[in-house]
């Protein structure tokens, strides 16, 4: 079994050559050894990176209108 920390075809193609299996990181390589991938790793960070902005936003938000309260009453 090989596996690999690169987001590279040749690992899972070297396995296929060698009638072995693979397991991908970061990538679906099953095109590239469909007989030997075994599984793979995918990240899918998307929706985490959108809500961790939405959040970001609002707490800048909160923190302008905070200041914006503070320089009114002094």
């Amino acid at each position: 079994m090989l596996t690999h920390h690169t987001d590279s075809t040749a690992t899972v193609q070297a396995a296929e050559a060698k009638k072995v299996y693979a397991i991908a990181y970061h990538s679906d390589m099953s095109k590239y050894g469909p007989n030997a991938q075994l599984t793979a790793v995918t990240h899918h960070w998307g929706n985490y990176y959108t809500k961790r902005r939405a959040v970001g936003r609002r707490r800048q938000v909160a923190a302008g209108q905070r200041a914006g309260a503070a320089s009114r009453t002094a």
